[in-house]
Protein backbone atom coordinates (compact mmCIF):
# COMPACT_ATOMS: atom_id res chain seq x y z
CA UNK A 1 0.00 0.00 0.00
CA UNK A 2 3.23 2.60 0.60
CA UNK A 3 4.29 2.26 -3.11
CA UNK A 4 0.89 2.73 -3.98
CA UNK A 5 0.25 5.78 -1.83
CA UNK A 6 3.57 7.45 -3.14
CA UNK A 7 2.75 6.64 -7.48
CA UNK A 8 -0.87 8.49 -6.72
CA UNK A 9 0.85 10.96 -4.85
CA UNK A 10 3.47 12.03 -7.48
CA UNK A 11 0.38 11.51 -10.26
CA UNK A 12 -1.73 14.21 -8.47
CA UNK A 13 0.98 16.67 -7.96
CA UNK A 14 -0.36 18.74 -10.85
CA UNK A 15 -2.93 20.34 -8.65
CA UNK A 16 -2.92 21.19 -5.27
CA UNK A 17 -6.26 20.55 -4.34
CA UNK A 18 -6.12 16.55 -5.26
CA UNK A 19 -2.53 16.52 -3.67
CA UNK A 20 -4.17 17.64 -0.57
CA UNK A 21 -7.03 15.03 -0.70
CA UNK A 22 -5.33 11.84 -1.77
CA UNK A 23 -2.38 12.56 0.84
CA UNK A 24 -5.13 12.54 3.72
CA UNK A 25 -6.49 9.26 1.84
CA UNK A 26 -3.15 7.55 2.25
CA UNK A 27 -2.73 8.65 5.42
CA UNK A 28 -5.99 6.67 6.83
CA UNK A 29 -4.95 3.59 4.35
CA UNK A 30 -1.47 3.24 6.14
CA UNK A 31 -0.15 1.90 9.49
CA UNK A 32 1.70 3.90 12.05
CA UNK A 33 5.00 2.75 10.86
CA UNK A 34 4.27 3.28 7.17
CA UNK A 35 2.97 6.62 7.79
CA UNK A 36 6.17 7.93 9.73
CA UNK A 37 8.14 5.91 6.35
CA UNK A 38 5.68 7.88 3.80
CA UNK A 39 6.05 11.09 5.82
CA UNK A 40 9.77 11.36 5.10
CA UNK A 41 9.63 10.16 1.37
CA UNK A 42 6.88 13.03 1.45
CA UNK A 43 9.07 15.78 2.80
CA UNK A 44 12.03 15.22 0.26
CA UNK A 45 9.84 15.57 -2.84
CA UNK A 46 9.54 18.56 -4.98
CA UNK A 47 5.47 18.66 -4.25
CA UNK A 48 6.08 19.11 -0.54
CA UNK A 49 5.16 22.79 -0.70
CA UNK A 50 2.07 22.15 -1.99
CA UNK A 51 0.47 20.54 1.07
CA UNK A 52 -1.44 22.92 2.88
CA UNK A 53 -0.74 19.79 5.88
CA UNK A 54 2.77 19.63 6.34
CA UNK A 55 3.78 15.66 7.14
CA UNK A 56 4.92 14.98 10.86
CA UNK A 57 7.93 12.67 11.97
CA UNK A 58 6.04 10.10 14.02
CA UNK A 59 8.17 8.48 16.61
CA UNK A 60 7.87 5.07 16.07
CA UNK A 61 8.50 2.42 19.00
CA UNK A 62 11.29 0.66 15.49
CA UNK A 63 12.45 3.97 15.19
CA UNK A 64 13.40 5.40 18.87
Amino acid sequence: MLSYCKIILEKMSFDATLLNKEYKKCLSYLSRQEVAVFNRWVRKQPFYHRLTRKPLIVQTENSK
